[in-house]
């Protein structure tokens, strides 16, 4: 018993031991930072740092075939084993193959250099040849097979799949004579139309138009004010309504969701921890600004790839390049070797899935099973991100300054100096004196980096040691491999020379600029028109579906790069202005017609459309923009399980756009969640669009419907100019659904609320306007 006692108190000792150990360096106390040094290339210390990089695990140290075992076999063994003389086993043409198969089954069971060999006793260099000989075969013996450089192994068909093809531009078809065309995207659906005989259906009524280009330009309904205006306008005159609404601040807002969604950004990490990320929403402010002031789309493609590497790059270049930094991360994980390869892998995926619409994280392990992607093209583009490193304290992940690897040098200098003028300062006899040194070092400060960041950053004195993993396994090296991009993409005979992000980039703006031109094109339809020209918005490879159109979706691209100057803007003008977008929805929609763009088919709002279109109708909705995001409001359950506000969430009574909500990705947003908001874990094209019970039972019995219902209902009463409940009914009609009702609607209205109390009465009446179909759809 006693030993019991006394084992039972050693086990309590261990367990709280390990506890504070994990405690104290895990999770140290927010503010403190422990002053250490970066070391630079010549050994000395290079930037002061106020966290810690994170370490980057080191691959097992394995012998590599290529880079040195073959060098060392040639240079110390073949000399003497070159032919059939030295105990029968080389000819010229099989050199190496025959000594590794002679002495391999004799390396694997002994340690020491053979007595046969004519160099004994052997000198150091020899000896090191057969101890690498040696550690190879206990290591497994591998001999990586050889990889396509330059895609001509692939197929015919995979090598000319039409995605991967430079931008060629069509003929514009000749216009239908019996229908209006006006701009090219007309001639080509109209042609393919009559190609299966269908015959398109009317342009809509305005009224419906202004709701359609409204939701799909700012993603709010229209001012009451533009059914006047544009109520009898013809198409001419509609542009004009284009033209205003493209100007519109909400432009940015709505058409920065879609990238959202595609960059699976959110405020947290996930995880158990779910820590925040840290002046994360500088990206999300960064995407909105880039689309009200239409940056082109190949600068926006460049910035977030590589915006910390252009040439003298402004503080908007470094917010951009936290697209690599959006993903999940675990502050604790438990192979943090293994942890390291995942964080890659997210990063290749999701730059290969936003920009070339490509999914290529299968050829982890292995060749791609339905792409021309080679497990030697994957680990060479992961090589392009293998030196980024996370800044963190402790668990928690910090922002970094907004300044280059030089710069942060300079700034590590201007301290060193502030702090020499701060001591002078304290210790000098004379005020004045004293002064002077605190003025100095006051005017130094002033030139230091105040501009801080979410993103990663790469040191040069990292070097870059990638190599490709067997079955995708960090444990089980193989051979080194070089930064490079997939072989299928090149089409050139020399292969380009690709060494950091910024090459990447340039490469693919430059020589493929077809590839991220059609995914970008194709994705914009989609959004638009709910279907897009290939039946997956979201890859655009072998594995992706075919186009309905392929000419108009060529032309279209080629249009985009050549006339529009990569412009998102001037590609939404020119879709929405076409007569193809301006078609009506039909009574009775034929499945043929509607996957030709013979029809414009009803749209399900987003969740983040009707969240502002209920705090619009209510006028409870704020325009204010930008900034740290807004807490929502949880039920009691929920924030019990909301971590303290920090900068990061802050508790807020204004109501402004989805946009600016919390994104935490282990408790999604109580109102967006059930109307299919992307989860963030990876990038999103295509949400699902199904209703469920949830949803109803979100817009009936939701805190949020239950407040803007509330809030309208309250404002109806105290307008002054509406005495009558027939003018109450008319103003909420008017203010939710942008129409007056029906004489029999209006007749439904009287009797309902003339049974009960008006207040409440006419807050119920509010919310059903609220759950009425036209509401959350758009024809």
């Amino acid at each position: 018993m006693k030993v019991l006692w006394v084992s039972c108190g050693l086990i309590s000792i261990a367990i709280g031991a390990f506890l504070c150990f994990h405690f104290l360096h895990a999770a140290p106390v927010e503010g403190v930072t422990n002053p250490q040094l970066l070391p630079g290339s010549a050994g000395k210390s290079m930037v002061e740092k106020p966290a810690s990089i994170q370490e980057i695990p080191e691959l097992p140290d394995f012998v590599d075939y290529n880079s040195q075992l073959i060098p060392s076999l040639t240079l110390h063994c073949l000399p003497c084993h070159h032919n059939d003389k030295t105990e029968g086993l080389l000819t010229s043409s099989n050199s190496l193959e025959v000594v590794l198969e002679r002495w391999k089954d004799f390396a694997q069971s002994h340690s020491q250099l053979p007595e046969s060999c004519a160099l004994q006793p052997a000198s150091d260099v020899v000896l090191q040849t057969w101890n690498l000989l040696v550690r190879w075969c206990h290591e497994g013996a591998y001999i990586p097979q050889p990889e396509p450089q330059t895609g001509n192994d692939w197929s015919s068909d995979e090598r000319n799949h039409w995605g991967f093809q430079p931008l060629s531009r069509p003929a514009i078809p000749p216009p239908d004579s019996e229908r209006q065309c006006r701009n090219p995207i007309d001639n080509f659906i109209q042609k393919r139309l009559r190609e299966c005989n269908i015959v398109p259906v009317e342009r809509a009524n305005n009224r419906h138009l202004i709701r359609r280009l409204s939701y799909a330009l700012t993603g709010l309904p229209p001012q009451s004010s533009l059914y006047d205006q544009y109520n009898n306008a013809d198409d001419n005159k509609l542009d004009l309504l284009v033209e205003e609404l493209l100007n519109d601040p909400g432009y940015g807002e709505h058409w920065a969701r879609y990238w959202l969604d595609v960059a699976r950004y959110a405020d947290t990490n996930g995880y158990e921890h779910d820590g925040e990320k840290p002046l994360v929403w500088q990206y999300r402010d960064f995407v909105i600004r880039a689309f009200n002031d239409d940056l082109p789309y190949d600068q926006f493609f460049v910035r977030q790839i590589a915006g910390d590497l252009v040439p003298s790059p402004l503080n908007d270049d470094y917010i951009a390049s936290g697209f690599l930094r959006l993903g999940v991360w675990d502050s604790e994980p438990d192979e943090p070797l293994r942890d390291r390869y995942d964080q890659i892998n997210e990063i290749v995926e999701a730059t290969s899935f936003a920009f070339l619409g490509l999914s290529i994280q299968c050829a982890r392990c292995h060749d791609h099973p339905s792409e021309p992607i080679t497990s030697n093209d994957y680990y060479q583009f992961a090589a392009l991100f293998d030196r980024l490193t996370r800044t963190v304290n402790g668990r928690l992940e910090i922002s970094v300054p907004s300044a280059s690897e030089s710069m942060l040098q300079q700034d590590a200098g201007k301290r060193q100096q502030v702090q020499q003028l701060q001591r002078q300062a304290i210790t000098e006899n004379s005020e004045h004196r004293a002064s002077e040194l605190r003025r100095q070092a006051e005017q130094i400060e002033k030139t230091l980096t105040r501009d801080m960041t979410y993103r990663f950053q790469e040191f040069s004195y990292q070097k870059n040691s990638s190599r490709l993993l067997r079955s995708g396994n960090p444990e089980s090296p193989g051979q080194f491999v070089s930064p490079g991009v997939p072989s299928v993409l090149i089409k050139s005979a020399e292969l380009p020379s690709i060494q950091n992000r910024l090459d990447f980039a340039n490469w693919l703006v430059a020589e493929n600029s077809g590839l991220l031109a059609r995914v970008l094109v194709n994705r914009v339809w989609y959004w638009h028109f709910g279907r897009g020209l290939t039946s997956t918005p979201g890859t655009i490879g072998l594995s992706g579906g075919s186009p309905s159109h392929p000419e108009l979706l060529e032309w279209l691209s080629c249009w985009f790069v050549e006339e529009a100057n990569w412009s998102i803007k001037k590609l939404n003008r020119l879709i929405v202005n076409s007569a193809t977008y301006r078609m009506s929805v039909p009574h009775e929609s034929l499945s043929a017609r509607a996957e030709l763009f013979g029809e414009f088919s009803f749209r399900k709002l987003r969740a983040e459309e009707i969240y502002d279109s209920m705090r619009h109708a209510s006028g409870m909705l704020s325009r204010r923009q930008f900034g740290p995001p807004d807490q929502p409001k949880f039920s009691a359950l929920h924030h019990a399980m909301v971590p303290e506000v920090t900068s990061q969430g802050i508790s807020t009574s204004e109501h402004r756009r989805a946009i600016y909500q919390l994104v935490k990705r282990t408790l999604p947003h109580p109102f967006l969640e059930p109307f299919q908001f992307p989860d963030s874990t990876q990038g999103c094209v295509m949400r699902t669009d199904v209703s469920n019970p949830i949803q109803a039972a979100t817009l009936w019995e939701g805190t949020d419907a239950d407040a803007c219902a509330t809030a309208l209902a309250e404002d109806l009463l105290q307008r002054g100019d509406l005495v009558t409940s027939d003018q109450q009914i008319l103003a909420a009609y008017q203010q939710i659904l942008d129409r007056v009702p029906s004489e029999h609607g209006m007749e439904l209205s009287r009797q309902f609320l003339s049974s009960g109390e008006n207040t409440e009465r006419l807050k119920q009446f509010c919310l059903i306007l609220f759950n009425l179909h036209e509401f959350s759809y758009v024809r």
